[in-house]
C-alpha cells in the first residue's frame, strides 16, 4: 500500500503481533473520547525508541524498554495519556518500568508474546506531529552550498508501497528457517537479537525519512576563509536499505526511474557541450 506523510500526520511502525481491534473496543469503553491515534502513537515511539545507533562502537543496539519522558506523552496525547498506557498495561501487551538510575524517564517495554514481532507502518494523525520532523546540516558550507539538494528533500512529495519495502526488507535479513527468532529462558540467541535489530533500524530509517527528519553533511576541511569540498554529499536518502528505496516514489513517479532522468539531463548539460553536441 502506497503512502505519503503530510502536514500534521506521522508515520509509525507498529508490531503485527497486537489486536488492534481489542484495543479499539476497551479503549472505547474505558476511555473518554477515546482516539486510536494516541495507542498508536505511544507503540510507534516504543518502537522507534527501541533501536539506537551506538556511534562510539558504530553498532546497533536494541533495548528491551524504551526510554521515553512524559512530557513527550503530554505534548502529543495530553495529560490524559495515563488512561492509554494503562490500558495497554491491563491488557497485557506493554509493562512500563520505574524510573532509572541517572534517567528522568520512564522505561516502556513489549512483554514476552510481543516481542521480535514484524512490524508494518502506518500514518497517523497526533496532535504535534510537525514538531517532531526536523532537518540538520553539519556545517554552514553545506547549508549553504547544497541548498538545491536539500530542498528537492521535500517529505510531502514523497511517498513508498510500505508493504513491499517491508517484505523485502524482512526476507533480505530473515533467510528460511530464521524467523520466529530462536527465544532461550525469554532472550533470543545473540544472532538472532542482531538480526532483529537490523531488521527494525532499516524500517526506522524508512519512517525517519517519510517523516522528514533529515541530515546533511559533507566532509570538507576549511582553508582560511573557504571551505575545500572533500568527499561525498551524505543524504537521508543514501542511508536508507536499496530494498526501501526501490519503493519510493517522488511526486508519483517511481524514484528510481526519477533518479535515471536526472543522472541523464546532468550528463547532457556537462558533457554533450564539451564534446560540441546540442
Amino acid at each position: 500500500m502506497k503512502q505519503t506523510v503530510n502536514k500534521n500526520e506521522l508515520m509509525v511502525l507498529l508490531p503485527l503481533s497486537l489486536d488492534y481491534s481489542r484495543i479499539e473496543n476497551e479503549g472505547k469503553e474505558r476511555i473518554k473520547d477515546f482516539d486510536m491515534n494516541c495507542i498508536k502513537f505511544i507503540i510507534g515511539r516504543m518502537i522507534y525508541s527501541s533501536v539506537v545507533f551506538v556511534k562510539a562502537t558504530e553498532t546497533e543496539k536494541y533495548n528491551h524498554h524504551s526510554l521515553i519522558n512524559s512530557k513527550t506523552w503530554v505534548k502529543h496525547i495530553g495529560k490524559n495519556y495515563l488512561e492509554y498506557v494503562q490500558l495497554l498495561i491491563d491488557l497485557k501487551y506493554i509493562n512500563r518500568k520505574s524510573y532509572l538510575v541517572g534517567k528522568e524517564s520512564f522505561g516502556y517495554g513489549f512483554l514476552k508474546p510481543y516481542r521480535f514481532s514484524r512490524v508494518f507502518a502506518e500514518v497517523i494523525q497526533i496532535k504535534g506531529a510537525d514538531d517532531l520532523k526536523s532537518t540538520t546540516t553539519k556545517t554552514s558550507y553545506v547549508k549553504k552550498y547544497e541548498k538545491p539538494l536539500i530542498d528537492f528533500f521535500d517529505y510531502t512529495k514523497f511517498s513508498i508501497d510500505t508493504e513491499l519495502a517491508e517484505n523485502d526488507v524482512f526476507e533480505a535479513y530473515f533467510m528460511e528457517g530464521k524467523y520466529p527468532i530462536k527465544i532461550s529462558h525469554g532472550e533470543p540467541d545473540k544472532e538472532g537479537l542482531a538480526t532483529y535489530t537490523y531488521y527494525l533500524m532499516a524500517m526506522k530509517n524508512m519512517v525517519k525519512f517519510m517523516n522528514g527528519i533529515y541530515s546533511f553533511s559533507r566532509g570538507s576541511g576549511k582553508i582560511g576563509k573557504d571551505y575545500k569540498t572533500v568527499g561525498r554529499f551524505y543524504n537521508p536518502f543514501a542511508r536508507l536499505n536499496k530494498e526501501i528505496r526501490k519503493h519510493m516514489f517522488y511526486e508519483i513517479k517511481k524514484f528510481t526511474k526519477l533518479m535515471l532522468r536526472i543522472v541523464f539531463h546532468i550528463s547532457y548539460l556537462i558533457i554533450y557541450p564539451v564534446l560540441g553536441i546540442g
